[in-house]
C-alpha cells in the first residue's frame, strides 16, 4: 500500500505543473486575442457592517477598501466606463456604483483616493438630490477631482410598472415608434441635465435591473452613448461589444479574488 501513495506524491506535482503550463499557454493565447475587463458593480457603501450583512444594496467600507486593496496588490488599474474604447493598461478593471448614492461620496471617494484608483457612478439624473442622491454640485465635484466619473442611469426610468415590466423595456401595446419617443425623449432630458450641471454629455450607460432589447440600445448607440451596460454576472473581453457589456455584482460577502480567479478559467474554458 506504501507504493502507491509515493508514486501519487510523485505523478501530483507532475500533474499540477503540467496543468498549470497548460493554463499559462492559453492564458497568453487568450491575451492576444482577447484581455478581459471586469467591470464591477456596487450601489451602497456604510460603515456600519450590521446593515451590510441585512441589506444587499450595501457593502461596507471595510470590504470597499479590502476590494482596493486586492486590486492594487495584483496590478489591477481602474479606468473609466466611458474609456473602455481607449487603449487599455495591461489588467484592466472598471469600478462602477449605481443609483448615485451620497454615500459613493462619503466612503466611496476617499478610499479611492487613497488607493490611488477610479470609479463611474451611474446616476439617475430626475432623482439628484433627493432620497440620499448627490445633489448636482456634489456630483459635479466628483468629476472635478479626475477620481469619479459621472455617466447616466436615465433621466426617469428606474422603476418598475405594476405588471413587473421594467420602464425601461417596451410596453405590451406600446409601438415601435412611441417607445422610440419615450426613450429618446428620456436621453434627451438626461442631456439637458448633464449640459446644465455637469459640462458634457454621458457616453457610458447602466439598464436599470439590466433591462434591455435590441431597440433600446440601437436607440443608445444613435444617441452616441459607445458603452452600454447589463447586469449579466460575467467578465466580458476587449474583443466582445462595448454594448450590452456584462457586470459582476458585488456583495458584502463576495470575495473578489475567488470571483476574478473563477470568471477567468471559464474564460479560460470557454
Amino acid at each position: 500500500m506504501k507504493r502507491p501513495k509515493k508514486i501519487q506524491l510523485i505523478i501530483l506535482p507532475l500533474v499540477i505543473l503540467l496543468l498549470s503550463g497548460s493554463l499559462f499557454s492559453r492564458n497568453l493565447i487568450m491575451n492576444e486575442k482577447s484581455q478581459e475587463i471586469p467591470v464591477l458593480t456596487y450601489h451602497c457603501l456604510t460603515d456600519d457592517p450590521a446593515i451590510a450583512k441585512s441589506d444587499p444594496l450595501y457593502v461596507s467600507s471595510k470590504k470597499f477598501a479590502e476590494d482596493l486593496d486586492y486590486l492594487k496588490k495584483n496590478g489591477y488599474t481602474t479606468i473609466f466606463a466611458k474609456d473602455m474604447d481607449q487603449p487599455l493598461p495591461p489588467k484592466p478593471v472598471v469600478i462602477t456604483f449605481d443609483d448615485g448614492y451620497k454615500n459613493n461620496d462619503t466612503y466611496g471617494y476617499p478610499l479611492l483616493k487613497q488607493y490611488g484608483m477610479k470609479a463611474t457612478i451611474f446616476i439617475i439624473a430626475s432623482a439628484m438630490g433627493s432620497d440620499r442622491k448627490l445633489t448636482w454640485p456634489e456630483a459635479r465635484a466628483l468629476a472635478d477631482s479626475g477620481v469619479i466619473d459621472i455617466q447616466s442611469h436615465t433621466y426617469n426610468l428606474h422603476h418598475r410598472l405594476e405588471d413587473g415590466t421594467a420602464s425601461m423595456e417596451q410596453r405590451s401595446k406600446e409601438t415601435e415608434t412611441a417607445y422610440r419617443s419615450r426613450v429618446n425623449e428620456d436621453i434627451n432630458q438626461t442631456n439637458e441635465r448633464f449640459d446644465q450641471y455637469m459640462g458634457y454629455r454621458p457616453k457610458a450607460f447602466a439598464y436599470p435591473y439590466g433591462a434591455y432589447n435590441v431597440l433600446n440600445d440601437q436607440i443608445l448607440k444613435a444617441a452616441d452613448y459607445t458603452v452600454t451596460f447589463t447586469s449579466e454576472n460575467k467578465i466580458g473581453k476587449k474583443s466582445d461589444s462595448l454594448y450590452l457589456f456584462p457586470r459582476v455584482e458585488i456583495y458584502e460577502h463576495t470575495s473578489l479574488g475567488y470571483l476574478l480567479m473563477k470568471y477567468t478559467l471559464i474564460n479560460l474554458f470557454s
